[in-house]
């Protein structure tokens, strides 16, 4: 038996818009917030993110709500809940316009 699963993202953009794409990840926003984290994309782009990784001294936590932040928008997951209070470090991986990943990692004080 074969499965194949695709996803396929068309996106239409404007003339115009500000910025450049190559740059989403790295305008991306990460703080903490109660119990979760706080994910803004403050630019005029969608942010396709294809990983998200808490990392909390040899806890390493998926984030399963980490899929596609649409422009000027947040959203929030709720990892942190079942992490310590000390200092975390996030790692996204985001697929560019050619679909290749592009990797970030942020650390967040306590």
């Amino acid at each position: 038996m074969l499965l194949v699963t695709n996803r396929v993202k068309l996106f239409y953009r404007p003339e115009g818009l500000a910025g450049e794409t190559s740059h989403v990840i790295d305008q991306l926003r990460i703080q903490r917030a109660g119990k979760s984290l706080l994910v803004s994309n403050p630019t005029p782009y969608y942010a396709s993110i294809s990983q998200a990784l808490v990392i909390d001294g040899n806890k390493h936590i998926a984030i399963e709500q980490a899929d596609m932040l649409p422009p000027y928008s947040q959203a929030d997951w709720p990892a942190v809940a079942r992490l310590t209070a000390g200092e975390l470090t996030v790692m996204l991986n985001v697929n560019n316009d050619y679909d290749a990943e592009v990797s970030r990692t942020v650390m967040l004080p306590r």
